[in-house]
């Protein structure tokens, strides 16, 4: 049911800010699609994701089909609307699929807690020593510096969190993880910066003050999500 209330919240605050926020039909669609998304993986694991994913393309198609508008325009906003199924639910089903395998909740925590280390190191590193503009057009704030610190902070974090905490994960898979971890974090947030760029907004939505909106406190963890997924499969914990 969170994975579910983060996903609604996230993809209503995809469309507020963006020029499909009046589209109510396509709002809609997009809305029931994302949650089966998350309903299908709850209930069919992988399986139950993926499969519904082409059933819903082929619904935002049809839907085009009987709306009054352009080709153009149609065309556009069936993208946007998987660019939100994809993006926002797709991968934030990944969270349930995690939580189904052996490890799974223990696994989620050492991410969210290397996530939320990566964030921090990104920031003071790039705030005290940051000269070199990481990506200026999408982020200028972002540095190369800030960058590298973020990952480096997160791979020393994740690897005394398991000299402590989970030792009975093997080493090199929470190596991996960790540097995963260190660059995917920061390309969702760059992912998510991009979004407002061309939304011409600075925050996703105002849901915690002074931090901005659901999208914005997720967006480092949702490439995370799968890759976790996928490598927690390969080492078969």
């Amino acid at each position: 049911m969170v994975v579910l209330a983060v996903n609604l919240l996230a993809l209503r605050e995809f469309f507020h800010i963006s020029s499909y926020s009046d589209d109510n039909v396509l709002f809609l669609l997009t809305l029931i699609s994302g949650s089966f998304l998350n309903i299908g993986g709850y209930l069919w694991g992988e399986r139950g994701v993926l499969s519904l994913l082409p059933l819903f393309l082929l619904v935002l198609f049809i839907s085009r089909f009987f709306v009054n508008e352009d080709i153009k325009g149609s065309v556009n906003s069936i993208g946007f609307g998987l660019l939100g199924l994809i993006f926002i639910s797709l991968l934030l089903s990944y969270i349930i699929l995690i939580g189904h395998l052996h490890s799974g909740r223990n696994i989620l925590t050492l991410v969210l807690f290397d996530v939320w280390c990566v964030d921090t190191f990104a920031y003071y590193t790039g705030k005290n020593w940051g000269r070199q503009r990481l990506s200026p057009v999408v982020s200028p704030n972002k540095t190369i510096e800030g960058s590298i610190g973020g990952f480096a902070g997160g791979i020393i974090f994740a690897v005394l969190l398991w000299g402590i905490f989970f030792r009975y994960l093997p080493f090199f898979y929470v190596l991996l993880l960790s540097c995963g971890v260190g660059i995917l974090a920061q390309l969702g947030d760059l992912a998510e910066s991009l979004f407002k760029r061309w939304a011409g907004v600075k925050d996703s939505g105002s849901i915690f003050p002074g931090h901005g909106g659901m999208l914005d406190r997720i967006d480092s963890l949702l490439f995370i999500l799968p890759f976790t997924y996928y490598l927690t499969v390969i080492f078969s914990i």
